[in-house]
């Protein structure tokens, strides 16, 4: 399953999952390193960082929004 952290908030991280459902997930079982926009991976209860899932949905954020600061 694909979740995105939306942030980090005390010991959690807030994740939006599939049909934008918002979980909190401490912050212990989210992988080193990551930050908010990751994408992760997440296969019977064991999460990773998805670097492919980020830098798509980064590249996709960008195109959308570029012509909005011209």
């Amino acid at each position: 399953m694909k979740a995105i952290i939306d942030r980090f908030e005390g010991n959690y991280a807030i994740v939006e999952m599939p049909g934008r459902k918002m979980v909190d997930i401490k912050i212990s079982k989210i992988p080193a390193g990551a930050k908010e926009g990751d994408v992760l991976n997440i296969v019977d209860g064991e999460i990773s960082i998805d670097s492919t899932g980020t830098a798509k949905k980064k590249e996709r954020i960008e195109e959308l929004t570029k012509d909005l600061w011209k």
